[in-house]
């Protein structure tokens, strides 16, 4: 079982607070950047990879953590040096099972709440919504579940000069 460190922590409220910023890579969240269209439609996931939602937050990760992750050629965000799939990277970033990875992260609000039940996360942690400020929200209530002072955290957050500079495309 994963177990979140500190540092893992003060990394997911760093990213919840990148993507509430809404000074995101791109206009909104796109899944595009993580999967590509076959997959989403292999799975029947969605009939375009511009679902918006929580999933999308881990295309932001090479935005929010440049040193960890990167932008590759093809469109996709990838791990620096790794060809894991995105939640995989995630998970092992963040310290979170496959579970709570699917819970924050997953595509679909149902299958959140199924995931979050898995975890044995309570009722009130995972958003049914997709927007950025409750997936946000979601990381940080997530955090807490996990045992963290989010007040202690945020001593330890140091800005990021190009959480600002982020350029939309």
């Amino acid at each position: 079982m994963n177990e979140m460190t500190e540092s893992q922590a003060r990394d997911m409220v760093l990213h919840a607070d990148h993507i509430e910023s809404g000074v995101l890579f791109h206009d909104e969240f796109y899944m595009g950047h993580i999967t590509n269209v076959h997959t989403l439609q292999l799975f029947n996931l969605f009939e375009t990879p511009d679902c918006k939602t929580a999933g999308c937050a881990l295309g932001e990760l090479h935005v929010t953590f440049p040193q960890s992750f990167e932008m590759r050629d093809n469109g996709f965000v990838r791990a620096i040096g790794s060809e894991m799939a995105m939640f995989q990277a995630a998970r092992e970033f963040f310290g979170i099972t496959r579970e709570e990875c699917d819970a924050l992260f997953g595509g679909d609000p149902e299958q959140r709440q199924a995931s979050a039940e898995a975890a044995g996360m309570p009722d009130n942690v995972v958003s049914r919504a997709d927007d950025r400020a409750s997936i946000a929200a979601s990381m940080r209530r997530f955090v807490r579940w996990k045992g963290f002072d989010l007040d202690a955290l945020r001593k330890l957050l140091t800005p990021r000069p190009y959480l600002v500079e982020c350029p939309v495309q």
